[in-house]
């Protein structure tokens, strides 16, 4: 059985790799945001509003 020091470990790790996740989707929104809002025009309003339109 895994210790409690142990798990803190793994679940400080699984938030990290989540937030990097959440981080490389919105990196790559913004980055190729003319191909997303070429693909699905509602995304163009949405940029809009943050000002990357």
């Amino acid at each position: 059985m895994a210790s409690a020091g142990a798990d803190q470990v793994a679940l400080r790790r699984a938030w990290i790799a989540s937030l990097a996740l959440v981080a490389a989707g919105v990196v790559g929104l913004v980055l190729f945001r003319a191909q997303v809002m070429a693909a699905w025009p509602p995304a163009t309003r949405l940029f809009a509003v943050l000002g990357l339109a």
